[in-house]
């Protein structure tokens, strides 16, 4: 009476745990199980594996006097779901069933080679970090971008902020640029490893994080295919999954953690906020240092390796490096178009290019200007920093840097010069000078609404706010796209390129493609 005729469908096919409500201890207990028997031919069904896994979770319980989470076939049918390997899932199940795993398992076995395929995600650190001088905490947002075939983490974002598709491309575009001896020398990082590539495939779910105009200029920029997940459906992206259930025992270390081995996540929510004391700095430090010198440095099982050799993310990239041919990068000029995202058209003038009441001028565009004339150009803004905008030479088709007139313009974005034009009650035709953005920033106005609710959100938005000040500020006093000489953005070095022991096959169908 109620819902109406959805109440007569059948939902017994619903039923049961299928959901990661299990916790780290019965999740080691049934990987050991399967490892055990993952290359014997002397198989466990679900059912014997099942009483097997809770006989000793319990066991272990009553040792560390632990109270047993769920533990049951649906959670043990859960995990194995996670794991790509045909030879994992090829168990006594209803033939529907085994069939579609063994389907997608197939899919992760065609993986040969590094940046074959990247999976990303988002999720909240179980941790508080402090986000202000006040003392004030937060849970900062993880994303993250793994490689599948050696299992290294390519590239990693940590912040207070939502997750946005800037985010998403930032993670991207660290996966294609190599580590330098800056960032090594920040966060005292001995494992020093160099890795980049150009992926063929990224994985990510549906969040609006993974959508919109950057995201479609990232996929065009660097040419790879870009899936998307079904929602619910984790088994989709096993190796980022089980990253962050590694990360999530790795923060259970630190202050401020919000679950421990001993204590569920409810109950420490308070005592954590009172313990933190690592500030969003320190937590970035730890993992950074973390995802080199331990992470990438730990053997991983082989039943979370699509090789099946327990070998670490090291280990991996060093030997496939030699086996297999690992796809150029796009060039840094290549990776300096991502984020110019918004495109228009323009009047190309004498005197340069107006947008949004900024003028914009080079000594490019001069030149293009005296060979093509006053005319309509394809404009391209970075979203990020209105100092520059890319300017589409209708000739060459090549895409020109082009500054601001005024070099004391902030690196403000879009959206921010949106809200200090609403705040000025200026229109798009009205000129804005370095002076007025200066001082509208200054002010606030580059901000967006304080929030109302509860005095724990509008610490937060304050947090937020004199977070990207600080940004706003080091963007500044660093030079931008347009301000690099032609000498030094006219290529980046290419990799050494070597013959591969190995060489990638290639089916007819997709050589077709």
């Amino acid at each position: 009476m109620k819902i109406g005729s959805r109440a007569m469908v059948d939902k017994r096919a619903m039923s049961g745990n299928r959901t990661y409500r299990h916790d780290e201890v019965f999740e080691e207990i049934v990987f050991d199980l399967l490892e055990s028997k993952f290359l014997t031919s002397d198989r466990m069904t679900v059912t014997q594996l099942s009483r097997h896994a809770a006989a000793l979770y319990k066991a272990e319980c009553g040792k560390k006097g632990l109270r047993p989470a769920p533990h049951g076939r649906k959670v043990v049918e859960s995990i194995i779901a996670s794991l790509p390997h045909e030879d994992v899932v090829k168990m006594r199940l209803d033939s529907k069933e085994a069939r579609r795993r063994l389907n997608q398992a197939a899919r992760f076995q065609q993986i040969k080679a590094p940046f074959e395929r990247l999976e990303v995600d988002s999720t909240v650190a179980d941790i508080f970090v402090v986000i202000d001088d006040q003392g004030n905490v937060a849970r900062p947002h993880v994303t993250a971008a793994i490689d599948v075939a050696t299992g290294l983490i390519v590239g990693l974002e940590i912040g207070i902020e939502n997750p946005t598709a800037v985010t998403t491309a930032k993670v991207l575009k660290e996966a294609m640029t190599p580590a330098s001896d800056t960032f090594f020398d920040k966060f005292e990082i001995e494992n020093r490893l160099r890795f980049m590539g150009r992926p063929l495939t990224v994985v990510a779910d549906q969040g609006s994080e993974n959508s919109g105009d950057i995201i479609r200029r990232l996929i065009a920029t660097a040419g790879f295919e870009f899936q998307q997940a079904i929602p619910g459906h984790p088994e989709k992206k096993p190796f980022i999954e089980r990253f962050f259930g590694t990360f999530s025992g790795f923060v259970t270390q630190l202050p401020g953690a919000t679950k421990t081995k001993m204590m569920p996540n409810r109950s420490r929510i308070a005592p954590a906020k009172v313990e933190a004391k690592l500030t969003l700095e320190d937590f970035t430090a730890f993992v950074q240092k973390w995802r080199f010198d331990s992470y990438a440095l730990t053997k991983r099982r082989r039943i979370h390796s699509i090789y099946r050799m327990s070998e670490s993310p090291t280990e991996a990239w060093k030997r496939l490096e030699q086996e297999f041919l690992v796809p150029e990068p796009p060039s840094k000029r290549e990776l300096q178009q991502i984020f110019f995202a918004k495109r228009m058209t323009r009047k190309l003038h004498h005197y340069g290019i107006e947008v949004d009441g900024v003028q914009y001028h080079s000594a490019d565009l001069s030149y293009l200007s005296r060979t093509i004339g006053i005319s309509d150009v394809e404009v391209w803004r970075d979203v990020t920093d209105i100092r520059t905008i890319g300017v589409t030479n209708p000739k060459s088709n090549e895409l020109l840097f082009v500054g601001t007139k005024d070099p004391e313009c902030p690196p403000l974005s879009v959206e921010e010069l949106k809200r200090i034009r609403k705040s000025l009650g200026k229109t798009s035709a009205d000129r804005l000078t370095a002076e007025e953005l200066l001082k509208s920033a200054a002010a606030g106005q580059h901000h967006s609404e304080k929030p109302l609710g509860t005095k724990h959100r509008r610490k937060l938005h304050e947090a937020k706010a004199n977070r990207r000040n600080q940004r706003i500020r080091e963007a500044a006093s660093k030079p931008h796209a347009s301000a690099e000489s032609l000498v030094e953005r006219a290529s980046q070095a290419s990799k050494p390129i070597q013959r591969p022991a190995k060489l990638a096959k290639f089916s007819d169908e997709q050589a077709e493609k």
